[in-house]
């Protein structure tokens, strides 16, 4: 099974892939194993590839890039064939994963180990699981590195991922996405998407040193329509997309036009980008896929201040790379919060996000799988709590009592794993008897993991915030209270 590591954006998955090579080579050296070959899997963006090839080239000196402006597959296959390469880094398509097949069949021929870091593995997913996981899943190491996954990705999978634990995804520093001041904008259905932009650009007035981001659309059409309007406003735009980095600069009657190219990774460009072509007033960053997944554009001399995404688009994955572009691990930065203009809807979304991939290390341990329905309700762990095991209803019920929560609890049963059902009738209530289904689990934190159907309880006072649960423990039936911590002082 492929094993995947789930960190937020920006959280530094690249730094735990260059640790976990350099941690495999020293174990290979240390219990004298065949020799490494380690093949690195960028998204299917010459930016983010770059970025990627920069950062792990610092520790692995002989890391090679396989693409059009780097070194071709036949002059990296020779030089591995040859012992004098071992690591390799590549874009994510269809032909390169052909080629990757030709690395791993001479690997496996000459009983070399074969580590596969197949970064943004959710979006290429399904090519890469019919080119490389049905055939080599047992024969090598395979580890994904994401911010997000989704359905398709557990069904391929028997229904469960594997996911490697992590105690600590984020750090102190992490800046999230809900650290942000997020403000809630309605979309006008009655302007294009690109003029959406444009009314929430008159709105405001901006100061001379703000920086901002505008996702624009898929199109590029869309990137440089917005670009004139910035320029017209006195804004100067930059470009990020297919036709590379562009930067719009004033002159007397039109803009002109630069284009950089990207040698360094986007984020040391943006770094000095105001001192280096004398920007003495507002700064747009646009762009959608280019910049909206892995790439890194902040830095402490570059943060954004303001960022408005009000596209029309239903993809969690594509909307959480797009405003996870806005968080930062900065060990020595303040945490600058950036005004993020969103739908109601985006921010749903990426909120729910954001938080499976900080919270997955609650619900997997070493060597434990997560099904679908278990990441799809990571989000209720962090607002839930639960009461300990009490022998009777009537104790429980007496314990939320205590809590002040009395109220509003209300007798419900809900569960993944079905025992038994019994006949039972509310004390509260002699006239009302329902039919319970008990829950089962061995262990006090395995109950945790569990999935409740949270999803029924609001936040208004009319919706229950607490409830009480049988479940079958021990050969028994025993109680338990589930209750919404963050409406009430209890433990």
């Amino acid at each position: 099974m492929v094993k995947i590591v789930l960190k937020p954006t920006q959280s530094g998955k690249t730094s735990w892939l260059i640790n976990d090579m350099i941690d495999n080579e020293l174990d290979s050296i240390e219990k004298n194993l065949n020799s490494i070959i380690s093949i690195i899997i960028s998204h299917n963006r010459n930016i983010l590839t770059t970025q990627t090839y920069i950062r792990i080239k610092e520790k692995f000196p002989d890391l090679l890039e396989i693409s059009s402006k780097s070194s071709t597959f036949l002059d990296v296959y020779v030089k591995i064939t040859t012992n004098q390469c071992n690591n390799v880094i590549i874009c994510g398509n269809k032909i390169q994963f052909n080629n990757i097949t030709k690395i791993i069949e001479y690997a496996l021929q000459h009983e070399k180990i074969i580590l596969l870091y197949a970064d943004e593995i959710d979006f290429y997913w399904q090519t890469f699981k019919s080119t490389i996981i049905d055939i080599y899943d047992e024969k090598i190491n395979i580890i994904g590195l994401t911010a997000s996954v989704n359905k398709k990705m557990f069904m391929d999978s028997g229904g469960k991922l594997d996911f490697i634990h992590i105690d600590y995804p984020i750090t102190e520093n992490y800046n999230k996405y809900i650290d942000n001041e997020i403000i809630l904008t309605e979309l006008d259905d009655q302007l294009s998407l690109e003029d959406n932009y444009i009314k929430w650009l008159d709105f405001y007035t901006f100061s001379d040193t703000d920086n901002i981001f505008l996702a624009g659309s898929y199109k590029n059409s869309s990137h440089f329509y917005l670009k004139d309007k910035c320029f017209l406003r006195g804004i100067c735009p930059i470009t990020i997309n297919q036709f590379g980095f562009n930067i719009y600069l004033k002159s007397a009657i039109t803009p002109v036009k630069i284009n950089i190219d990207i040698e360094n990774d986007i984020q040391s460009i943006l770094k000095v980008i105001r001192q280096k072509y004398n920007i003495t007033r507002p700064i747009a960053v646009i762009g959608f896929n280019s910049p909206g997944r892995g790439v890194t554009l902040q830095s402490e001399e570059f943060m954004f201040t303001h960022a408005c995404i009000l596209l029309r688009c239903s993809n969690e994955s594509t909307l959480y790379q797009l405003l996870g572009r806005l968080t930062h691990n900065f060990k020595n930065s303040v945490k600058n919060k950036c005004k993020i203009f969103v739908t109601e809807k985006i921010n749903k979304k990426v909120k729910d996000m954001e938080h499976k991939a900080i919270n997955i290390h609650k619900i997997n341990n070493e060597n434990e799988a997560v099904c679908y329905k278990e990441y799809k309700h990571i989000k209720n762990n962090s607002e839930y709590e639960i009461t300990d095991i009490f022998n009777t209803e009537k104790n429980c019920r007496d314990y939320l009592s205590s809590c002040r929560v009395n109220n509003t609890v209300k007798l419900t049963a809900y569960s993944l794993s079905l025992h038994n059902t019994i006949r039972y009738q509310d004390p509260q209530n002699t006239s009302r008897t329902t039919d319970t289904q008990l829950a089962t689990f061995r262990t006090r934190e395995q109950f945790k993991l569990l999935n409740w159907g949270f999803k029924s309880i609001g936040k208004s006072s009319s919706s229950p915030k607490a409830r009480i649960m049988p479940v079958w423990y021990n050969d028994e039936i025993k109680w338990i209270g589930i209750y919404l911590c963050e409406f009430f002082n209890i433990r």
